[in-house]
This record gives structure tokens, sequence and C-alpha cells, in this order.
């Protein structure tokens, strides 16, 4: 953003927050352009105007009497853009080859917030300083948005300031991607009792706005549930705490980091036996064979510890699903249609979905699912027969309090936990 002499000090705080110029299908009818009030104070934005950039910036709408209040958000959207405040024509360029721009200009006409996406600047679109553009936020694929990092934070530099977002977030905060990070996880045994300890750290240069929720399991059942409140960036907190174990048994410890839109679950999740132990593989931990109208069927498969390779999941009628699992410890989901899976099931993190070659249909009446290592050593295997009154909730593993392995219907209210915990 810029300042002219007398430039006023309210125009100055509205800031192009998030924007969809290139929405999924036809564009015309479902452009959008959110603005938000960064400052203290409430702004009228009559007169206002909205420009685009292609060759040159030709204004595309120029705002009625609306009262912006402060730290609130203004959606201005085409005809279909149901949720909508004011609704107008706008046609912005999509960007492809070269750079094109969107500008703010405030109602006096002293202040611009710009900006510029896709390069090379073949037109030298200018930006706030009024020079040719240098920093460029990335061309978006079809029905993302460019959304900024932080709600109104502004730096002047469009390719810090802004990224991809393949869950648009019109009129709502922006999602805030921080990354947090179990660090040093251990289990110990002193003084004839069993200890964990574990830090939650900040690993990215900004704070989330929420807290996260740590939990620390025993054999599935949880001891210890903490809320992680908002950490700074580089800071961490320690967690510690008594396992109650009364036998020589052993048993797993399982700490679960859970911060909502965590851009990396890698760091998140950890395991360890009490006494040293053979590394456990993967298993068939959920799978939903008879999905709601319009969402696809899927299987999770649980990397209890870190099992890098690949792995082959068959039906009954050996069809099958080609893989490969990371190096992380986490829950992981195969899909046919690895693309959409997160349109459709929201709730589930983008770094669990695995890309796959082929699939095994689900039938909806009954099947067998076989989870094979690369050499075809079968690792885990279940059946199931389906019903038509439970459509729309997965079938979830889960231990019995003797540690016996059964299946049973989700009980989560959303009825299935997607690359998450079984509820």
């Amino acid at each position: 953003m810029s300042y002219l002499l007398f430039t006023g000090l309210l125009y100055a705080e509205i800031v192009i927050n998030e924007v969809c110029y290139d929405p999924k299908g036809a564009d015309s009818g479902y452009e959008w352009i959110e603005l938000y009030n960064n400052g203290d104070s409430d702004i009228n934005l009559q007169g206002a105007k909205i420009l685009c950039g292609g060759r040159t910036f030709q204004q595309v709408y120029e705002l009625p009497s609306f009262i912006l209040r402060a730290h609130r958000f203004l959606l201005i959207g085409e005809s279909q853009v149901l949720q909508a405040q004011l609704i107008t024509s706008l046609g912005f360029q999509n960007g492809g080859s070269e750079t094109d721009g969107i500008r703010y200009v405030s109602p006096d006409g002293t202040y611009t917030d710009t900006l510029l996406y896709d390069s090379p600047n073949t037109n030298n679109l200018p930006d706030d300083t009024g020079a040719p553009g240098t920093s460029f936020a990335p061309d978006v694929p079809e029905g993302y948005s460019l959304a900024r990092i932080i709600d109104g934070l502004d730096t002047n530099d469009c390719e810090l300031d802004f990224i991809s977002e393949s869950q648009p977030t019109p009129g709502l905060p922006n999602h805030r991607y921080i990354d947090y990070a179990l660090i040093s996880p251990e289990v110990f045994l002193s003084d004839s009792f069993w200890h964990y300890q574990v830090a939650v750290k900040n690993l990215s240069s900004f704070t989330t706005n929420v807290s996260a929720n740590l939990n620390i399991f025993l054999d599935e059942s949880s001891i210890a549930e903490y809320d992680v409140p908002i950490i700074a960036p580089g800071d961490s907190l320690l967690y510690a705490g008594l396992i109650p174990v009364e036998d020589e048994s052993n048993h797993m410890v399982k700490f679960i980091l859970h911060l909502i839109d965590d851009p990396d679950l890698t760091n998140n999740q950890c395991s360890f036996w009490l006494w040293e132990n053979e590394p456990q593989p993967p298993v068939i931990n959920e799978i939903m064979y008879n999905p709601l109208t319009g969402l696809q069927e899927w299987v999770e498969i649980y990397a209890i510890d870190s099992a890098p390779g690949d792995y082959i999941l068959k039906d009954q009628a050996e069809n099958q699903c080609l893989f490969s699992l990371p190096s992380s410890a986490g829950y992981f989901i195969l899909c046919p249609n690895s693309d959409s899976f997160i349109s459709q099931y929201p709730s589930c993190p983008s770094s669990a979905i695995l890309q796959s070659s082929g699939w095994t249909s689900l039938n909806n009446d009954g099947d067998s699912l076989y989870l094979f290592d690369e050499e075809q050593n079968l690792l885990d295997q279940m059946s199931y027969i389906g019903d038509n009154t439970h459509k729309g909730i997965s079938l979830e593993r889960y231990l019995t309090a003797t540690q016996e392995t059964k299946w049973r219907y989700c009980l989560n209210e959303t009825g299935s936990t997607p690359g998450l915990p079984n509820s």
C-alpha cells in the first residue's frame, strides 16, 4: 500500500484480503473480492473503487455508501456469489501468461492497495509505489483463491503476503497455516514410575489465532489432554506427566497434536513402546463404503510406526490400489480421486491424502480388504457386511478393554474421521 501527502489514515487501513478471479467452471457470475478493515475505526467506503489490471488498470466498480466496521470483512461478488454483501460485475483477469492485477483505490483517491499476480510483468503494471511491480503472487489453479497469509497483514510484497488457497473463505477469516511440531517426545522409567515428556514448538514466522490440542494416549485410551495456548514464533511449551502403568506388560504411548490448518502433520504425532519392540506394520483403520450422495468412498491406513515404502490394497475380487507411505507415522487416506477429496471432506488434513494407482471399489453389501507390503506379505485384513441404514457413516477399528481389535460404525457426529484418530 502507498501513502501520498495528507493521506487520511483511515483509508490506509483497507486492504484486499482475498480474491477469486478464476472460479471453478465458468467465471462469469462467480468472481469475488474480499476487503478487510485493518484499522480500529469504522470507515465509509462510498466512492472507493476496484480496478482490474491487464494491459492497464481499468475501473470495474465504484462502491456505494457502506460502513466497513473495524476488523471486519466486506465481500463484493458477482451475481452467483450468494453470500456477497455487494453485487457487481468484476471481470478479473485470469493470469496464465503474464502479470495481471487488482487494485483498491480509497474514496479520496490518495491511497491504493494493489495485488499483482503471475509473471512476467510484460505490461509494466505498477505496484503501490507507482513503479512497475517486481513482486508477484502466484497464478492460482481454477477454483482456488489468492489469500493473505494473515488477515490484513500487508508488507507491500505480493509474493510474501499472498498464498494460493485451495479452500477459499469468502467473507470469513483466512486459513492461518501455522506449523506446530512435537519436539523431543520421550517416555522413560524413573523411581519405578513411567513418565512422558514432550515439547510443542511453533516452527512458523507467525502466530496462530486459535489454541491447539495435545492428547496423550496409552493403548488407545487418553491419559492426558492439554489445551495448548498460542505460542510465539520459535517458542515452545513443555508438557510432562506420569503414565498410569501398574504391570510389566508392554504398552504403547502415543502423542497426538492437533492444530487447525497445520500444514505439516508429519511432526504432529508419534508413538513409543515402553519396552523396545519391533516396529508395527501399518493397518487398515477406517473405511467409508457407503458415502453420502456426491461423495466418494475411501480407506484410511494407520501407520503406527514409521513405515515408508510401497504397499498394495486388494479387495475380494482382486482389484488393487497401489500406494506409498511417507517416512512419518500417522493416518493416511486412499480414495479414487485424491484431488477432490479435500473439498468433499474438508476436516481431513490435506497432507493425509495419498496419491495412488487403481482402486478397490467397496461394495455396499459387503466385501473384504487385504493390505500387503511390496513383497506380497499380508499385513492386515478386514471384512464387513454392509447395510443401507448407515449411509455416510464409516466403519472404524477400535481396541476393546482387553486389547482385542474390533470394528464398529463411527461414533463421531460427522459420521467419519478421515485422516484423524478414530472416535
